[in-house]
This record gives C-alpha cells, sequence and structure tokens, in this order.
C-alpha cells in the first residue's frame, strides 16, 4: 500500500512538472509571437524601386519613371507613404533634378525635363520617403544613368558606368558555425541592377581552395562549405576572361545555431537545425 502510495506521488509529481514546463514554453512562444506583432506594428520598413525607361539620355529629353513601394519584410505594396521623392544628383553629390511623386496603393510615376545646361557625366537617382528618412540614406533606392549633351563644347566624351558587380553572400540560417557544413547563397548585380552570370571558387587564409561555384540563373547561385573556426575565407570571381573580384566571406563563429531547408515533392519541407556549444537550453523555432 506504502509503495503503492509512493508511486503515485511520484507520478502525480511527475506530471506537475510536465504541466509547470509546457506552460512555460507557451507563455515563451505567446511572448514571442505578441513581441513580433508589435515590432512590425511599430516599425514599418519600406523599400522603393523606380524602374526608368532607360539608362542614357541626351540633354532636352524626358526621362519617364515608375515607383514602388513596398514592404521591407514581405514585399507587398503598402499604401502608408503617400509621397516619394526622386532627385537626381551629380558627382559631386549636388541635387540637380527634384521630384515629388504621389503614391497610390504603394506606386506613382513622373517625369523628368533634362535641361540643356546639364553636363556630359554619370548621375545618380535616387529615391526615397519621409519615413525612409528615419533609418539613413543607406536604405534609399539609387540607380546611375548617363546624361550626354550635345549642345556643350567639344570635350572628351562621357565615360558610360562600367558594370562593377556587386556581390552578396547569405550563409542559410544566417552565420557560418565552426565544423558545420551550411548552404552559402551568393547573388551577383551590376551597377545597373542587372544580374551577372559568374564563377569562383572559395579559398581559405592557405590558399586552399575548399569550395567552388557558379551562378544558374538571376545571378543567383549556392555552393556548400564546412567551415572551421579561426579560419578566414575569401571568394575569387571571375568576370569574362579579364576581370577578377575578390570578396571576403562572413566570419566563422565558434559557437552558433545553422538551419538547414530540404524540399520534398512527397513529404514536404524539413528543417535541419545543428547546434554547436549551446548547451542543453530549450530551442524555439520561430517561422515568419
Amino acid at each position: 500500500m506504502k509503495k503503492t502510495r509512493s508511486t503515485l506521488k511520484t507520478t502525480m509529481f511527475s506530471l506537475l512538472l510536465a504541466c509547470i514546463a509546457v506552460s512555460s514554453k507557451a507563455q515563451v512562444l505567446e511572448r514571442i509571437q505578441q513581441n513580433f506583432k508589435q515590432y512590425n506594428d511599430q516599425v514599418l520598413q519600406e523599400k522603393i524601386y523606380v524602374h526608368t525607361d532607360k539608362s542614357f539620355y541626351l540633354s532636352g529629353e524626358i526621362l519617364w519613371f515608375k515607383v514602388y513601394n513596398v514592404d521591407a519584410g514581405s514585399n507587398a505594396p503598402v499604401n502608408i507613404s503617400k509621397v516619394a521623392y526622386v532627385d537626381v544628383l551629380d558627382d559631386a553629390n549636388t541635387t540637380v533634378l527634384q521630384a515629388k511623386v504621389e503614391l497610390k496603393n504603394g506606386a506613382g510615376n513622373g517625369s523628368f525635363y533634362i535641361p540643356v545646361t546639364l553636363k556630359n557625366g554619370n548621375y545618380k537617382l535616387r529615391a526615397y520617403t519621409n519615413w525612409m528618412k528615419n533609418f539613413g540614406p543607406q536604405v534609399f533606392f539609387e540607380k546611375s544613368i548617363t546624361i550626354v549633351n550635345l549642345l556643350a563644347e567639344p570635350a572628351p566624351p562621357a565615360k558610360i558606368a562600367a558594370k562593377t558587380p556587386a556581390i552578396q553572400f547569405f550563409a542559410e540560417g544566417g552565420n557560418l558555425v565552426n565544423g558545420v557544413q551550411t548552404t552559402v547563397g551568393f547573388k551577383v548585380t551590376g551597377t545597373d541592377g542587372n544580374s551577372m552570370q559568374i564563377a569562383g571558387v572559395v579559398i581559405n587564409q592557405k590558399n586552399d581552395t575548399v569550395a567552388k561555384f557558379q551562378s544558374l540563373k538571376f545571378g543567383m547561385g549556392s555552393f556548400l562549405l564546412t567551415p572551421h573556426a579561426n579560419n578566414t575565407y575569401k571568394a575569387i570571381i571571375r568576370i569574362g576572361n579579364n576581370t577578377a573580384l575578390i570578396k571576403d566571406l562572413p566570419q566563422v563563429n565558434a559557437s552558433g545555431y545553422t538551419v538547414h531547408l530540404t524540399t520534398d515533392d512527397n513529404a514536404g519541407p524539413k528543417i535541419k537545425i545543428s547546434a554547436r556549444g549551446q548547451g542543453a537550453a530549450p530551442l524555439y523555432l520561430f517561422v515568419h
């Protein structure tokens, strides 16, 4: 009888601990969801894109453009800001043309008359909203355009902006972690915003090749990399036959989490989470 009572007490105590643990986890998840909703409600981040009819103009022509304003997180049109500001700046970052564009449901259009007094050169078209000023000019939209003035005094021809590519690397899960094989995505774009096809290799500090990659479509692709702590990695990108670009990969963390997503037509998506040096703390997967 005493043994039965002891067993019953142990079972009830275990159930009580389980209920407390479940309640605690539910509270944590609810708090995460509330904080995320509050952040989205209070901190809207807009993203502007401007489509122009071309990127090369003669003085006296009309520059036509259309503005799109979207949520930076979802890329869905937003109808918060009602006005977008579009500027054209010269090589000294002096504004030479300005326009206000009315936005309806996240879109608007306008034009610039290019004065015959503008000199030959490469100019920067910039667009933003009043709200975007809160986050600094680094979030403004920028695009290079070239203007040639045929009425100007004879001078060396204006140089058209060369396609100096920009390459970005994205470690799946956000970080490179010591000893964990990670899919690293990349995207390559030229200064005109168009994608570029490239090929390259990844080397470590000993100049050993640890990975090879090649863009597939729209200047994007991926490769597998198993990084190691205290090592540094660089990507050497070949552009055409005579141009090369060297870019540092993100720093390798000694500890952290990695997330790997695979898709299966029959079983659906699967997520694999790996950890290094994180102990046995509870892990919550928040999907947005």
